[in-house]
């Protein structure tokens, strides 16, 4: 994507980028992050399996994204999963 026209799309709240050349969608980032709290505040730690698993992705976005949420202290890891902050 073009440098230019990505950072209009980050300045405009319409892409989140997470670094390690991901980035996503407002409307998916929203989705994301809402499923994973709820789904902390109602059944517990979430894995990235279970991340993986729901959003039909690769290990290695949803490990993105998790790790992301750990950086901005949203959520921290506990041993194999990630629980709130």
């Amino acid at each position: 994507m073009d440098r230019e026209l990505q950072q209009y799309l980050i300045g405009s709240n319409q892409l989140v980028d997470i670094g390690a050349d991901v980035a996503f969608s407002y409307d998916a980032w929203h989705e994301m992050t809402s499923w994973i709290l709820t789904t902390i505040d109602s059944a517990g730690p979430v894995t990235v399996g279970q991340f993986r698993d729901r959003f039909g992705t690769t290990r290695k976005y949803a490990l993105a994204v998790l790790e992301h949420l750990d950086e901005k202290r949203v959520t921290r890891r506990r041993d194999d999963a990630r629980v709130r902050f």
